[in-house]
């Protein structure tokens, strides 16, 4: 996986994360079991999100050939 497309998923994956954390202690949390599973799904659905757009607007790759 390129850097530029890692960023990517790290952002849609910070934003849905962003969305269910409700206190500064949810935030720095290191060891919340909580914590990590939300940002564990938030992981696979920014994954799965970009999967989607790539089925539809096909993939750098795919573009540039």
């Amino acid at each position: 996986m390129d850097e530029s497309r890692k960023r990517v998923l790290a952002i849609v994956a910070g934003i849905l994360v962003a969305r269910h954390i409700k206190t500064t202690d949810d935030l720095f949390a290191s060891q919340s079991p909580r914590t990590d599973s939300f940002i564990a799904a938030a992981v696979q659905w920014a994954d799965r999100i970009m999967r989607k757009i790539d089925n539809v607007f096909g993939t750098g790759e795919q573009r540039r050939h």
